[in-house]
């Protein structure tokens, strides 16, 4: 095993004094280019996490959210929704209804079969909602 950092960091903290992300590789390798000498990782397909992706559609103050084109090794299991406002929700496929207008940063979970998860956020744009009123009716 060996550590390496991403995007042609090594492991440790970067100039700007970032700490640049690091993981434990079993298949690994070296090249020369032009002097310098680069570091290689192989890692499997399986035991990686998924690739969270999802579509969303607006219909008044309903958003709609669909998670299936997710990509993963093994097949999705779970999805676990953030709609931005206080409010969570399940499934790959499912719906929310906002109370108000606004910009809200909706975020989804995805659980694939061997149990790894991962994450994605996007603002969605809810810019009117529809309110049900109770009529009353004189005895």
């Amino acid at each position: 095993m060996i550590t390496v950092g991403f995007h042609g960091n090594t492991a440790g903290t970067s100039a700007a004094g970032n700490d640049i992300p690091t993981a434990d590789v079993p298949s690994w390798g070296s090249t020369t280019f032009d002097g310098v000498t680069g570091i290689f990782a192989l890692l499997p397909f399986d035991n990686q996490r998924p690739r969270p992706e999802f579509t969303q559609a607006v219909n008044g103050g309903v958003l709609s959210v669909d998670a299936n084109g997710t990509q993963s090794a093994s097949a999705v299991i779970e999805a676990l929704w953030d709609f931005g406002d206080g409010q969570t929700g399940s499934g790959l496929e499912t719906s929310h209804s906002y109370a108000a207008p606004g910009r809200y940063l909706v975020g989804v979970t995805v659980i694939n079969e061997e149990g790894l998860r991962a994450s994605t956020h996007r603002w969605v744009e809810i810019s009117e909602v529809t309110l049900f009123r109770q009529s009353s009716f004189p005895n």
